[in-house]
């Protein structure tokens, strides 16, 4: 079929509306987010700040026999980190009871965390978790004197996957009951913890116009649509942070008690946790880490942020991501269009070109969705490839299954033939009939083309036009064609005269090559039937041995046979009507189709001229001009036409003097070949009177 503009345009709309309508319901938030973290492990290590953070851990190796620490080993850890000056130390350790040392060790605990509170340095930040739904959370111990300074909130969001992308920085103060049964902590562990340190350094938060600031940057809230999410409840204060795959230095508990850490912790922001069989697991984006790494990693990415100018991740607007659908649907058509039923390795750039570019914005630190451009791509592609006026009409069984089995095929019963095909193509089906009222035989061609109900008559003007065009040229060496119509199921027909004889096809199968004299005679038979067409600008398209018949005159040779050229043209038409096809590239096609058919140029009589001249050179050598066979694939052919040289013939020693021609009908370029039949005509005539002398 034409490609047309329209249909692009209601394919690209059609396709980028149902996509938008999929992306706004949710439909792909699961996988963009999947190819979000496949992304995140792609990226190289940063160049990032790490050595502010250290992690304390506690392995099973530092409690023997024991999965808790008790107060008064966590007090003596944190005395020990507080005489090493460290700057601030955030506790991922429930104490919401006493813990190995009764009620006394708990209180000396609280009583260390009260006075480092106002401290230059040293704060101790405690950790509990939020109420939620029927569940009061879990609270820090007793006793502490201002708990939002010195308590931050362990929660965390996992989305549907259990995995952890999204982070809750800061909520409104819970209310507490006369009995105090709720965390009253309004910030996150990590978040408080860098908050702390950054606080010693001058740095102070600020809330503006419902935006957190952290001196001069600001920390990007999630919204309901935010990058990825659709619906989300954007409850409390969260942001989308970008993870970072950075190994930030860890210590033991037993080091610190011993004094012996491999680094130096002055002036350092401390985490300290459970590590290893000990430690709850958190699954990211990088896959599962300790809890208290976790938010280790959270307070580094707030110190990144602030102090080294780190980029926040970004996302497109939704405005943005409409149009980058409405993009890749039009660069769908584009290949749809390209693909013209045929297979070509180029067309993998455009996938291939869309991940790249969203890969390239994620290390940039932004997101772009891939997936819903991706099926936009795809689905528009497939439908210009595959383009009906009905979309629902490929499904219709008719255009992929033989016209059935039926005494008569046309409306007016004229012609009976043999239910089983002698032969099936791209183009149709070929049965054996008897013309009832001449009692002659005949053979009815039936092209697989089946027009919607208020097409058929658009149909049978353009089939009539092209049949009457056909019959005006009136040659010798072209197929005669005695009726034609639409068959009872609407199927375009023509019946052409029956033929005694074989196909070249045949005549190759049963004799490999053939004589140079005699070849040159066969294709200067094609060439004066292609004569009349070409005058007219009119070009066959798909000449190969299946569309060349011999049929034997009895005469002596060289005139024993008198060729003659079948399916003239059907392949262009076809291609060009308005009617739903079920036409497939046919194999047997690509030895001899020119370049510039495959490139879906428009062709000239030159094209029919690099047919013939893989005809000629195929008769002569009994192999193609390429070092290829039948079962070679599309894109060997594509590759081969567009760009080898063909092989040189080794023999008869008699077809030497054709090279100078095969190789003007094989050039690449159009203009470099014969301009049409009746040329290549007269250079094999003068070869041919050059042997008789």
């Amino acid at each position: 079929m034409k490609f047309r503009g329209w249909q692009a345009g209601v394919a690209a709309g059609v396709v980028t509306a149902g996509v938008a309508l999929l992306d706004a319901a949710g439909g792909f938030a699961g996988l963009e987010l999947g190819v979000y973290d496949r992304f995140l492990r792609w990226q190289p290590l940063p160049d990032a700040r790490t050595s502010d953070v250290v992690v304390v851990a506690i392995r099973p190796e530092d409690l023997p026999g024991r999965e808790r620490i008790s107060d008064r080993e966590l007090q003596a850890l944190l005395q020990k980190l507080i005489a090493a000056q460290v700057a601030v130390v955030g506790v991922d350790v429930i104490r919401d009871v006493p813990v190995g040392s009764g009620a006394a060790g708990q209180k000396d605990l609280v009583r260390l965390v009260n006075r480092q509170a106002d401290a230059p340095q040293g704060n101790i930040i405690l950790t509990c978790l939020l109420p939620e739904a029927e569940q009061r959370g879990v609270l820090p111990p007793p006793g502490l004197q201002n708990e939002q300074q010195v308590v931050g909130f362990a929660d965390l969001l996992p989305d549907g996957d259990q995995v952890v992308r999204r982070h809750l920085l800061y909520v409104e103060t819970p209310e507490a009951s006369a009995e105090r049964q709720t965390c009253q902590a309004r910030y996150s562990l990590g978040f408080l913890t860098a908050l702390t340190y950054l606080e010693q350094q001058g740095y102070r938060l600020t809330i503006s116009q419902g935006e957190l600031w952290v001196g001069q940057r600001p920390i990007r809230r999630l919204s309901a649509d935010a990058g990825p999410y659709r619906g989300l409840d954007p409850a409390g204060y969260q942001v989308f942070w970008r993870y970072r795959r950075i190994a930030l230095p860890s210590v033991t508990m037993t080091q610190v008690l011993q004094a012996q850490t491999p680094m130096p912790l002055r002036n350092r922001l401390v985490l300290v946790g459970y590590a290893g069989g000990l430690a709850k697991q958190v699954a990211t984006p990088l896959g599962k880490v300790d809890s208290v790494a976790f938010h280790a990693q959270s307070a580094a990415q707030v110190l990144r942020v602030v102090l080294d100018g780190e980029s926040r991740l970004w996302w497109s607007p939704r405005w943005a991501q409409g149009f980058w659908l409405l993009l890749w649907s039009g660069l769908g058509a584009w290949v749809g269009w390209r693909l013209q039923r045929r297979w070509e390795g180029t067309l993998l750039l455009a996938p291939g070109l869309l991940i790249l570019l969203t890969w390239g914005v994620s290390m940039l630190g932004g997101w772009v969705p891939l997936v819903a451009p991706g099926l936009a791509w795809l689905g528009t592609g497939l439908w210009v490839w595959w383009w009906l006026p009905r979309p629902l009409a490929v499904l219709r069984p008719q255009l992929s299954l033989a016209v059935p089995g039926a005494t008569t095929l046309d409306p007016k019963g004229r012609y009976a033939i043999n239910p089983k095909p002698l032969s099936e193509d791209g183009l149709g089906w070929v049965y054996e009939a008897l013309d009832q009222h001449l009692g002659k035989r005949v053979v009815m061609r039936v092209l697989k083309l089946l027009p919607s109900p208020h097409r058929r008559a658009e149909l049978r003007q353009t089939f009539v036009a092209q049949v009457e065009r056909y019959v005006a040229l009136d040659n010798l060496h072209l197929i005669q064609i005695l009726d034609f119509g639409l068959t009872k199921q609407g199927f375009p027909f023509y019946v052409r005269e029956y033929l005694p004889g074989v196909s070249l096809q045949q005549r190759l199968r049963d004799q490999q090559q053939l004589s140079p004299l005699r070849a040159v005679y066969l294709v200067r038979q094609i060439c004066k039937g292609l004569e009349p067409a070409h005058a007219q600008g009119w070009v066959h398209h798909d000449l190969k041995p299946e569309n060349i018949f011999l049929i034997p005159t009895g005469a002596k040779p060289p005139l024993e046979e008198l060729v003659k050229i079948l399916d003239f043209g059907l392949t262009q038409w076809i291609n060009d009507s308005t009617a739903n096809t079920a036409i497939a590239a046919n194999a047997s096609s690509f030895p001899y189709m020119a370049p510039e058919l495959l490139a879906g140029t428009t062709a000239q009589p030159s094209a029919d001229v690099y047919s013939l001249g893989v005809l000629l050179y195929q008769l002569i050598s009994g192999h193609y001009p390429f070092p290829l066979t039948d079962t070679a694939p599309f894109s060997q052919w594509c590759h081969a036409h567009q760009h080898l040289d063909p092989t040189p013939l080794t023999s008869p020693a008699t077809a030497q003097g054709l090279e100078p021609i095969l190789h003007r009908c094989l050039a690449k370029a159009p203009r470099d070949r014969y301009p049409n039949a009746t040329a290549l005509d007269e250079a094999l005539q003068t070869w041919q009177t050059q042997q008789t002398l």
